[in-house]
């Protein structure tokens, strides 16, 4: 009897083993091809994928249909890529840069030559039906996009071979990220504050190889789930700064040494609640970070929003200053070529709100602040990630989005502020036979495609960057020219990277001494010409006998606000007037005001009434900086 009853317990424990392990084969095979059919729904055409996914299923064996689902799944990866790169396979666009690089020290234009050639017989030829699953046509077109990378990641500007980037874990997130869960602000009006600040898997990685099958390198990642943002090359080559968050959750700014990893952070402070990011080296040793020392909120959302403004820090003396007293947020300083800070400024004082994120500049010392780019013009609403053009007085290149809508990522763009083209715009990459409208719209970017963050430029005509270039595809990084190719140098099924920087020593910009008086209460304005700029245009020389001098008192964090009865495109501040100042008969003037005070300025005549049709209000800064 109890033999009877071992058989019988052993029987049971079989048919539940059984039973359990077909009920997880057929959860792997359901799971596989959910797998495939999510990544087949990114193809223009997926006829062929769901015929293969219906004779799958006619096999009897579960692990034959596993492995037919697995190898279905490499194919729609192949397709989907394809289906990206063959879009921009322009033949004059290469042809273009195989030109410019022959005049170029080190590129081997004789290599490279027959696999030109080859590369226009295939393109002359066409590529077929890379949907229908014939092996030979995938092969043959993933030979084409083969012979166009070779020629152009030849390019000598990439032989150091490294690039220092961020990258993004996402999961089934990949292809729907935007720019958010790449550690940027969720929308196009805050600071890092207002990120999300936990629940990311970010590290900073080298990537090398870039020629043939990349390599993956982690030199940081956090232990607390923070992102990771700003991230800045030191001109050494051999360090990095960035913004991640502390153990009490507050951000800061932080420096990795690329050889082996070792953090620490970059500026200490007592107070309990400031907070500091989006930081960059100064040529002397110096850091400028945005920072909410100013305890100001923006309006508009009843100050829920912390508004950054820019400090300057000294490690050696732990000294903290700042530089900016602006209504609301500085963004993404950097340094130029002459020395200057470039940032983006968002200027909501007695301006249409929308479209006044212009790009600015100053000395370190936060004197001389004044506009470089966007003063006085609707379009763009913003210029985010702008950075210097190497070599160059004001050529920069930066992206373009909207207030509203799409955050931080839109379109890229080659500016000039010297130039009369179109808003000193030179040129939309990658195309640049398209004229550049001065579109005035809240959204400028939604549904543009692709969408372009972090760019660096490697010359005038080079440039790496970050680009989703539909809406299903990953966040890579590429190669960008003014020829309008682009070409792929990293993606990762599953992940995202953004803020490519080649791993290369740089040239130090010079160092600008300080201009101010430590201690002073007050500050010298000397304005050499009011009828220079668009405020006064019109207005005949000589008839501007003074001017009303204008301070600001800004609200502080969650102070609530009449959004649509006061501020609406209009002045939400107090105003104090500090007095009334002379006007020479050259338009120059000279006079005093309380230091660290945000001012403007408003033109009176002989009767002391503002003119009729000037910029009332208008900050202090925001004048011209190139005659024509």
């Amino acid at each position: 009897m109890k033999n009877w009853y071992r058989i019988l317990i052993l029987f049971l424990v079989s048919s539940s083993l059984l039973t359990f392990t077909a009920a997880a084969q057929q959860k792997n095979t359901d799971t596989e091809r959910a797998l495939v059919l999510k990544l087949a729904a990114y193809l223009k055409d997926s006829s062929y994928i769901k015929n293969t996914i219906r004779q799958i299923e006619t096999e009897k064996k579960v692990e034959t249909q596993i492995t037919g689902y697995q190898k279905l799944h490499k194919q729609v990866q192949r397709m989907l890529l394809l289906q990206s790169e063959l879009k921009w396979l322009n033949m004059e666009a290469i042809r273009l840069a195989y030109e410019d690089m022959k005049r170029i020290e080190g590129f081997d234009a004789v290599k490279y030559l027959p696999i030109l050639t080859e590369l226009e017989q295939q393109v002359k030829q066409g590529f077929g039906n890379i949907y229908s699953g014939d092996e030979a046509v995938l092969v043959n077109a993933e030979k084409a996009v083969a012979n166009k990378r070779a020629i152009l990641l030849a390019n000598p500007l990439l032989n150091g071979d490294k690039i220092l980037t961020v990258r993004y874990q996402l999961g089934n997130r990949d292809r729907r990220a935007m720019a958010p869960e790449l550690g940027t602000q969720s929308n196009n009006w805050s600071n890092q504050e207002s990120a999300r600040r936990k629940g990311f898997n970010a590290d900073i990685v080298e990537l090398s190889n870039l020629r043939d099958e990349v390599q993956i390198r982690t030199i940081y990642k956090p232990d607390n789930t923070s992102s990771i943002a700003d991230l800045k090359l030191h001109w050494d080559g051999d360090r990095a700064m960035f913004t991640q968050t502390m153990s009490d959750n507050r951000w800061n700014v932080f420096e990795v040494k690329l050889n082996n990893g070792d953090c620490k952070k970059l500026i200490d402070n007592p107070e309990p609640d400031l907070e500091f990011y989006d930081g960059t080296y100064l040529p002397d040793g110096r850091i400028i970070a945005n920072s909410n020392i100013g305890y100001q909120g923006v309006p508009c959302v009843n100050g829920s929003d912390p508004v950054g403004n820019m400090v300057l820090y000294t490690p050696q003396s732990k000294n903290l200053r700042r530089l900016t007293f602006d209504q609301d947020a500085n963004w993404n300083p950097v340094i130029m070529n002459n020395g200057r800070v470039m940032y983006t400024r968002w200027e909501y004082t007695d301006l249409t709100h929308y479209f006044s994120r212009f790009v600015m500049h100053m000395n370190p010392d936060g004197t001389e602040q004044k506009s470089l780019y966007g003063s006085g013009s609707y379009f763009p609403n913003s210029t985010f990630d702008a950075k210097p053009l190497p070599g160059h007085p004001s050529q920069f290149i930066g992206v373009i989005s909207g207030h509203h809508g799409v955050t931080r990522s839109g379109r890229l763009m080659l500016f000039d502020p010297s130039k009369k083209s179109e808003k000193g715009m030179l040129q939309e990459l990658p195309f640049r036979d398209r004229k550049i409208e001065p579109i005035v719209k809240d959204r400028l970017v939604d549904g543009v495609w692709p969408q372009f963050i972090k760019p660096y430029p490697l010359t005038d005509k080079y440039f790496l960057v970050t680009a989703k270039l539909d809406e299903n595809s990953l966040w890579g990084i590429y190669l960008i020219d003014v020829y309008d190719n682009l070409t792929l140098i990293a993606e990762f099924e599953g992940e995202g990277l953004i803020c490519p920087i080649p791993v290369k020593k740089t040239p130090i910009p010079p160092v600008i001494p300080d201009k101010i008086t430590p201690g002073s209460k007050e500050a010298t304005v000397f304005i050499q010409d009011i009828y220079e700029g668009e405020g006064l245009k019109g207005v005949p020389r000589g008839t501007v006998k003074s001017f009303r001098v204008l301070a600001y008192e800004y609200a502080y964090n969650k102070t609530p606000s009449d959004h649509w009865a006061q501020g609406v495109q209009s002045g939400w501040d107090i105003k104090r007037l500090l007095g009334t100042v002379p006007v020479e008969e050259d338009g120059s003037a000279i006079f005093k005001i309380p230091a660290n005070t945000p001012i403007s300025l408003q033109p009176l005549d002989s009767e002391g009434v503002l003119f009729s049709g000037c910029v009332v209000g208008l900050p202090a800064c925001l004048v011209k900086q190139f005659r024509a």
